[in-house]
């Protein structure tokens, strides 16, 4: 096969590796020539000048529309470029108008030396014009190519309709109202593929190739207990979840550490919590460049981002939820998140929590649900859903019925009214019949029973 002719080699000659790269890559992409930014004179090869011009002129192009004109020898020599990545085109590009420049910028610097004093200044001013150029002829490569969008992944939960892939969540709440243990939840769905909170709709496409928790605000005896509670030791063991506590010896490693960045590569990042990672307050810019951290997390490949973040004060006295009272510190926080989720605890006794959208970035959220710990975690290591999206009620309705029953010990269901309801369906009445001698509403009785039914299934 006859090859282009290549003058000797120079500092400027690797070049010709990226211009190989281009027509490599626009052989098989056509499309890509009009995000080239490129003329045939910036190529240094005339070979490579020819074929350029002829694609430029052709526009939709194929070997075999290019033998007229370009030749044979030159589309047998064409069809050797084929292989390069087109994702990696505007990279091949850039390296074609650099080296474009840099024999520019050459030719003038070796002409100084024949310049007189007089005459240095205007080719010192054309030196300067050519880098300045330089960067302002580069602004395609600032801005996605058409090859880069129909590459991309379309948009995935790694938790349906719960955790989006590809971004940042935060789970927010007061302290004490199961942020860890929701994170923790959310690791062994990832890891063992099972729905979240046992909520079918709550699946997992793809379980996890491996999650990282970061709780730098708790020692290994208390996450390890936790741990055990969700039944996630066997992770620890085949490394799947990767773990640091305020216990480890190397007591602070920063979220832009490359250690960090790399193990971040595939796998699901959890911070426990968020605002530890932060340097100074959680002010406006604080949290910009707090939002520039996790998103490189997102860069080198990381599938999702989770961070616990604590509500302010005042959502105590909260009777509904917004990412505005649930997250405390700057809106920028609330600004970067593809989605958000508030918890408040409605029952402290079997640990109800009350789970609402906060933010839902490009997806449509499910309603309102209330998860129960009590006794499901120590039984079978899981969260137990016990009034799904659809039969949630407002939050205020719980909270109002915490004001009526004991202080500090709010519930979900009455238990008595709850047996009893269970135990008139089983002799046969209808929900209206139940309603009548319980003294309350049918919507109440259907409540009470799916409640009854989803403890029961539970605890089988």
């Amino acid at each position: 096969m006859s090859k282009p002719r290549e003058p000797k080699a120079s500092p400027h000659d690797n070049t010709v590796r990226f211009e190989r790269a281009v027509l490599g890559c626009l052989l098989e992409t056509p499309a890509l020539i009009r995000d080239a930014g490129l003329s045939a004179s910036q190529f240094l090869l005339s070979d490579h000048q020819t074929i350029f011009r002829a694609m430029v002129e052709q526009q939709d192009f194929d070997l075999t529309t290019l033998v007229p004109a370009i030749g044979e020898r030159l589309v047998v020599y064409l069809g050797s470029l084929v292989g390069h990545i087109p994702l990696q085109f505007p990279k091949y590009a850039e390296g074609v108008r650099r080296g474009f420049t840099d024999r520019q910028f050459q030719q003038l610097h070796e002409s100084l030396g024949q310049c007189t004093n007089g005459d240095r200044l205007p080719k010192l001013k054309q030196m300067q014009e050519l880098l300045a150029a330089e960067s302002s002829q580069d602004w395609r490569s600032i801005f996605h190519t058409l090859a880069e969008f129909e590459a991309s992944s379309p948009f995935s939960f790694a938790i349906s309709g719960f955790l989006p892939c590809d971004g940042i969540t935060l789970i927010g709440g007061l302290a004490g109202h199961s942020k860890t243990l929701t994170m923790l939840a959310m690791n062994r769905s990832l890891l063992t593929g099972e729905p979240l909170f046992g909520w079918a709709p709550f699946s997992v496409p793809q379980i996890a190739k491996r999650t990282m928790y970061l709780v730098p605000e708790c020692t290994i005896p208390t996450i390890w207990n936790r741990i055990k509670m969700f039944r996630l030791q066997e992770f620890i063991r085949d490394g799947r979840l990767l773990v640091r506590t305020l216990s480890h010896r190397e007591q602070y490693v920063d979220l832009n550490d490359p250690r960090i960045l790399r193990a971040a590569e595939g796998a699901h990042v959890f911070l426990d919590t968020a605002t530890r990672f932060m340097s100074g307050g959680e002010d406006a810019e604080n949290s910009r460049v707090f939002a520039n951290t996790l998103f490189q997390l997102l860069a080198v490949g990381a599938r999702t981002v989770v961070g616990a973040h604590h509500a302010p004060k005042s959502f105590e006295e909260s009777k509904y939820m917004t990412l505005e009272n649930i997250l405390r510190g700057s809106g920028d926080l609330g600004a970067m998140l593809s989605a958000g989720w508030g918890l408040r605890q409605i029952d402290s006794e079997r640990n109800a929590i009350f789970v609402g959208n906060i933010k839902a970035r490009d997806f449509e959220t499910c309603g309102s649900f209330v998860i129960e710990g009590r006794p499901h975690l120590d039984e079978q290591g899981t969260f137990a859903m016990i009034e799904p999206p659809g039969r949630a009620r407002p939050l205020r309705e719980y909270l109002e019925e915490t004001k009526q029953d004991k202080p500090g010990r709010p519930r979900v269901a009455d238990d008595t009214k709850m047996q009893e309801a269970a135990k008139l369906r089983a002799e046969g009445k209808s929900l209206r019949e139940i309603g009548r001698v319980l003294g309350v509403s049918k919507d109440t009785v259907d409540r009470l029973l799916f409640a009854y039914d989803a403890r029961k299934d539970t605890v089988q």
